[in-house]
């Protein structure tokens, strides 16, 4: 964890926020949870290496700006 977090039945997670922004999660785990600027990101642990796919999705909905 790095950044606010609060979390209730968690287990397993990597939450990274911005400074100043609380993240809570409520019974979930092995979850991945980037919160930075505009965007956050909300992964399964087993897919974090598929996270190129979600890049080129956002950047073909012209949301780039949010990278």
């Amino acid at each position: 964890v790095q950044g606010l977090h609060v979390g209730v039945d968690t287990a397993g997670c990597v939450v990274v926020s911005d400074a100043g922004h609380l993240v809570g999660t409520l019974g979930v785990d092995n979850l991945i949870v980037i919160q930075s600027g505009d965007a956050t990101l909300v992964a399964t642990k087993d897919r974090e290496g598929e996270v190129k796919k979600l890049v080129d999705a956002i950047k073909a909905a012209g949301l780039g700006r949010f990278l």
